[in-house]
């Protein structure tokens, strides 16, 4: 008895250091096909870190071609996509212990070209910064993510 009180005890000291993550992002295998209204399916593995410090994490995308990740020696995200930012508080998931898969907006006007091979970057940061405002200086991003696939535009 007094071992499971010790172990107990031990447990619920440790929660509030413990913290979701985002552990990995599955491949797209296939051509995805762009229309005005499609959108990309991104599988998230998420988990538990014990010992990091809990954050609220909204994931930001970008579209860019391979070359472009290439040149910049994976520190792009290529063109932002401001409306596909998933924040995971807002769906459950900044906690869930298994994969999960979200439905990005990413319509053919993004796609430069009417087919080719792009990169879809994926960047977990914490809620309380915004990507998107001007000169965006020292970015605490969490982890980073490019999941490469083939489009066409329809």
């Amino acid at each position: 008895m007094l071992f499971f009180l010790r172990t107990l005890v031990a447990a619920v000291a440790v929660l509030p250091f413990a913290s979701a993550f985002i552990d990995n992002a599955a491949p797209y295998s296939g051509t995805y096909k762009a229309t005005a209204h499609s959108k990309f399916p991104v599988t998230f593995t998420a988990g538990h870190a014990p010992g990091a410090t809990y954050h609220d994490l909204i994931v930001y995308f970008g579209l860019a071609t391979p070359n472009e990740i290439a040149a910049s020696q994976n520190k792009s995200m290529g063109t932002p996509l401001p409306n596909a930012t998933i924040d995971l508080v807002a769906h459950d998931a900044d906690y869930l212990g298994h994969d999960r898969t979200f439905w990005v907006p990413l319509h053919s006007a993004a796609f430069p070209k009417k087919s080719g091979n792009y990169v879809l970057v994926a960047v977990v940061l914490t809620d309380n910064v915004n990507i998107y405002t001007p000169v965006p200086v020292n970015i605490p991003e969490l982890r980073t993510f490019y999941i490469s696939f083939k489009a066409v535009k329809e």
